[in-house]
């Protein structure tokens, strides 16, 4: 990992001089019109957003000049729908960032996150005196002065802390002064992707050396300050932008950008990010050294241009693709990696059919300048032939017949819901309950979907339906646990009908016990298939079941007192 260290307060003396003299560094963007010797007084303050970040984004001048007069600087980024307190619907999620306070609303199922809790500052020591003088008094004030340091506790024993920002006559405070260097990261990945579920812009970083990973966690992560190469710095707040998963980023610049179908994001400080390059990611990180990634990320134009993608039978070759409301200039190129031998021209994607399965495939158009933001849409090649069947005596899913390995393979893979009697479940994707094995095609009886509750809670007979992606039939079946309920003599597969395949089942099981192996055969499948009712299983019972289908075959259904012998 290509790594170096440098002091995000350019200027900022050394530790030794902090602690012998209590005076004031310099701060980048910072006017200093304080004489070195001024005095401080040090505490801590929960900080709303603004006020927190309002040193990260802008020039501060520092003065021990109290000023209850002048205008509230931060007003401008504290208003609504920019650096103000964050509201959630997802409120388990919102109480678990360490470095923030917030307030619940029980009633309405919401946290509001307001701020950044416990941050250490410095007041100039005669201007927290006059300043605590007027809040006595009760004097008016227009900016957060006399709320800052009314709310501030202070240190009994005035140790510099290691890392805090100082509050100016105005009400204003700086960027955070860390006596702890900085580490600038060269090497990392920081991949840009557009109109994500989280936002329209997102940021995923990948570290080199992701062992050693240098990003902080929701315990220490206090901020994230993104600046771009034209020197323009946005910031971040918790659960719109920063998650518990601290190494992605995603913010909207549009309004109504809804997450979780809850919770609409901010988008106002972010809305001049369109078309610019990231250069760092500054992640601001309590108790330990910051950490800044660089980069060169550019965010593509957004756009109102759509891709759509007609579905076909995968036999048929190509399908037709939609481009639609491109902005002037869009030089479209279209991409379908996983689609073998895919071409675009004319609205139409070309595919190599015989080496294609059914199932979904993603398709990418990219501006080929560069300029504007990738569209994606999927198309499903479809396929009437249903490749694999249910195999009751090994109670899984097997290949049918007529179905070599490859095709009941992919058919398992694109296997994406599961209905258990009259209740879905998703078998593909987050939260999805995987009751079919996607490799060997097994039925896990002791599923659980969620808060452990029981796929299948009790013996019985469930009605099984698979439907899979690509392929328009669904594969229906009965599937028994534990003792056969009504059983159908003869039925081994639980499909309700007795036929060939339930002879062939037998015939495989009896062979395999013949030559000294253990079957494979449930009770319930043994009860099934000892047609005769002998307690054992014999070529007898093949023979019986294979004469019974005949006759189904005819369009007879015959009574078993009829096939078998008295």
């Amino acid at each position: 990992m290509k790594r170096k260290t440098t002091n995000r307060i350019a200027g900022i003396i050394s530790a030794a001089v902090l602690a012998a003299t209590q005076t004031l560094p310099a701060v980048p963007g910072t006017v200093c019109a304080l004489a070195e010797e001024t005095p401080y007084i040090y505490g801590t303050v929960d900080l709303p957003y603004a006020d927190y970040y309002y040193g990260e984004l802008h020039e501060v001048t520092v003065s021990d000049t109290m000023d209850l007069t002048a205008e509230d600087l931060t007003a401008a980024i504290r208003s609504e729908g920019m650096y103000d307190a964050v509201t959630s619907a997802t409120n388990q999620k919102s109480k678990r960032y360490s470095s923030t306070y917030y307030t619940e609303d029980e009633e309405a199922g919401s946290v509001t996150v307001e701020g950044i809790a416990d941050v250490s500052i410095a007041v100039p020591e005669s201007l927290y005196h006059e300043a605590m003088e007027a809040i006595e008094a009760g004097s008016a004030c227009n900016n957060p002065l006399l709320r800052i340091i009314g709310s501030m506790t202070v240190y009994e024993d005035q140790t510099i802390p290691a890392e805090y920002k100082i509050l100016s006559g105005n009400g204003t405070l700086t960027a955070m002064i860390d006596k702890a260097d900085a580490v600038v990261v060269t090497d990392a990945a920081v991949e840009v992707t557009t109109n994500t579920k989280y936002g329209n812009y997102q940021l995923s970083i990948t570290e080199a050396d992701a062992e050693n990973s240098l990003l902080p966690d929701s315990e220490n992560m206090e901020g994230v300050v993104i600046t771009m190469t034209d020197g323009s710095s946005y910031a971040m707040l918790h659960v719109d932008n920063l998650w518990l998963r601290t190494g992605e980023i995603a913010w909207a610049v549009e309004e109504g950008f809804l997450v979780h179908n809850k919770n609409v994001l901010k988008y106002k400080s972010f809305v001049d990010t369109v078309g610019k390059t990231v250069s760092s990611v500054h992640y601001i990180i309590r108790g330990s050294a910051d950490v800044i990634f660089e980069t060169a990320s550019y965010l593509p134009v957004l756009h109102k241009g759509t891709v759509t993608a007609t579905n076909a039978d995968v036999t048929a070759g190509s399908f037709a693709l939609t481009l639609a409301d491109l902005p002037e200039g869009f030089d479209a190129a279209v991409e379908a990696t996983a689609l073998p031998g895919a071409t675009y021209a004319d609205g139409t994607v070309s595919f190599d059919a015989a080496s294609t399965n059914p199932g979904s495939y993603d398709i990418t158009v990219t501006d080929a300048a560069g300029v504007y933001a990738p569209m994606s849409a999927s198309v499903t090649l479809m396929t009437e032939n249903l490749p694999a069947v249910y195999d009751a005596a090994s109670n899984r899913i097997v290949a049918a017949d007529d179905a070599n390995a490859d095709a009941f393979s992919n058919y398992l893979k694109n296997i994406r819901n599961v209905t258990v009697g009259d209740k879905s479940y998703n078998a593909f994707g987050k939260g999805s309950v995987q009751i079919i094995d996607t490799e060997s095609g097994a039925i896990h009886l002791d599923a659980t979907a969620t808060s452990d509750t029981p796929v299948f809670p009790e013996d019985g007979k469930y009605t099984i339906t698979i439907s899979a992606a690509g392929y328009e039939n669904d594969l229906t079946f009965q599937l028994t646990i534990g003792e056969a309920i009504d059983i159908l003599l003869g039925d081994l597969d639980g499909d309700s009908t007795i036929t060939m395949a339930d002879a062939y089942q037998v015939l495989l099981e009896t062979s395999r016990l013949s030559l000294g192996n253990d079957g494979t055969f449930t009770d319930a499948v043994c009860q099934a298939a000892d047609v005769d009712k002998d307690g054992t299983l014999t070529m007898s019972d093949a023979y019986y079941i294979l004469l019974y289908s005949s006759y189904v075959s005819m369009g007879i259904t015959p009574e078993w007192n009829d096939i078998l012998p008295d």
